[in-house]
């Protein structure tokens, strides 16, 4: 999914105008990556669920379940149907004694919705805890399944669900690929402070490096006035595990919201026994309201002479369901 982070308060140059230095890389380092990186022995465990607001898909990610004690990131995407709201949240774990602790520190914001007024909202947030947000729940990891269970709530490991989906046991498997992988764009996007709205006044003409959640960098740049071009490269990148990203996405849009994506991203989805490299493809994308409105995503596959296809709406509001992905039912995995 790929909002076009219109820029419509551009239009009040003399407001630009008040901004800092607007060539080269900016200073909002120490702002955007205020965490230490989970590093690559990161597991990620997912459930999804329904809510009376729509379906809901969470994801667990901690540094390294080897250790009593450790950093984690909580992500919840739920479809409300109007919109699409992400919560992260990122802080350290403790375990003891068939029980898990949680401290989260901080928490970021972030909406995807129709709109041809991005100046009319706040964009992506992200908060300091304080006090920390504590969580207590009781703690079961069974290593051999790939799942853990906290309280009555279980997940399963990321890596094993990418297996079941790459299996193409499924005739449907490539949409089922391409709405997990639309999380990991997702959450650095929320990282992104001013994401899609008015914020984003202060990467214009800047270039930013946000770190990966696990390992790598993201280098964010935005440019121009009437017509926007806003460019995210991936270096080594990884938010959720098992999933390396390499690549650019770029936007290029008008104030109206109407514009286009191109590039696409190599990305290396590494299961242990199995890894799969290939490439998605953006470019024949097509977007207004600062959201897709046509096209779709082309998947290929090293070594592989196929191109597959998945809808370009997977992402938008009323549109991004992983229940077919895996099922609420831990019964059913």
């Amino acid at each position: 999914m790929r909002r076009s982070l219109l820029l419509v308060l551009l239009m009040n140059l003399s407001w630009l105008s008040l901004s800092c230095n607007l060539d080269g890389y900016n200073d909002l380092g120490e702002l955007v990556n205020r965490f230490t990186q989970l590093g690559s022995n990161a597991s990620t465990y997912m459930r999804t669920f329904v809510m009376e607001s729509g379906p809901m898909v969470e994801l667990m990610t901690f540094s390294d379940l080897r250790e009593p004690y450790g950093s984690c990131v909580s992500m919840q995407v739920t479809d409300e149907g109007n919109k699409i709201e992400v919560v992260l949240k990122l802080g350290t774990f403790q375990i003891s004694d068939g029980q898990i602790e949680l401290e989260y520190s901080l928490r970021y914001l972030n909406t995807y919705v129709f709109t041809s007024s991005p100046s009319s909202i706040s964009g992506a947030t992200q908060d300091e805890l304080s006090p920390e947000k504590h969580e207590e729940a009781l703690w079961n990891h069974n290593r051999a399944a790939g799942i853990i269970r906290m309280d009555g709530k279980l997940y399963k490991k990321v890596d094993r669900i990418f297996e079941n989906i790459l299996s193409q046991e499924s005739s449907d498997w490539p949409d089922q690929f391409m709405k997990i992988f639309l999380l990991c764009t997702m959450a650095a996007h929320t990282r992104i402070e001013g994401f899609g709205g008015i914020g984003m006044l202060q990467y214009i003409n800047k270039t930013t490096i946000f770190n990966g959640l696990l390992f790598g960098e993201m280098v964010f740049r935005v440019e121009g006035l009437t017509t926007l071009t806003t460019t995210f490269n991936y270096t080594n990148h990884s938010d959720i595990a098992c999933v390396v990203l390499n690549g650019d996405i770029i936007n290029k849009s008008d104030l109206s919201g109407t514009g286009e994506m191109d590039g696409g991203l190599a990305f290396t989805i590494d299961c242990g026994e199995n890894i799969w490299e290939g490439n998605v493809d953006y470019s024949t994308i097509r977007i207004s309201e600062t959201l897709p409105n046509a096209g779709e995503y082309r998947l290929t596959f090293t070594g592989s002479d196929s191109t597959y296809t998945a809808p370009y709406d997977y992402g938008n509001p009323d549109h991004f369901d992983l229940t077919d992905v895996l099922d609420p039912n831990p019964n059913n995995w």
